[in-house]
């Protein structure tokens, strides 16, 4: 198992992007990100399963939540 950090542009996305993901069987937590995008604000998914897979289902339902993989707890 491996975690990641998805980086969603808006509040909408990361709703709908968490409704999918956990549909699939996939554990994730919303938040808030820490840092502003340049979009605004952003919201981030803590994703507890297997990320590549998290990533694609996303890319082909069209949310726009990306990785950069991020290991929680990595600096």
């Amino acid at each position: 198992m491996d975690n990641c950090i998805l980086s969603c542009p808006s509040y909408t996305y990361a709703v709908k992007a968490a409704r999918l993901l956990r549909s699939r069987g996939i554990s994730c937590e919303m938040r808030r990100s820490e840092t502003v995008s340049h979009g605004g604000c952003s919201w981030e998914l803590l994703v507890r399963h297997d990320c590549r897979r998290a990533a694609v289902l996303l890319d082909r339902s069209g949310i726009p939540c990306t990785l950069p993989f991020r290991e929680e707890g990595a600096s």
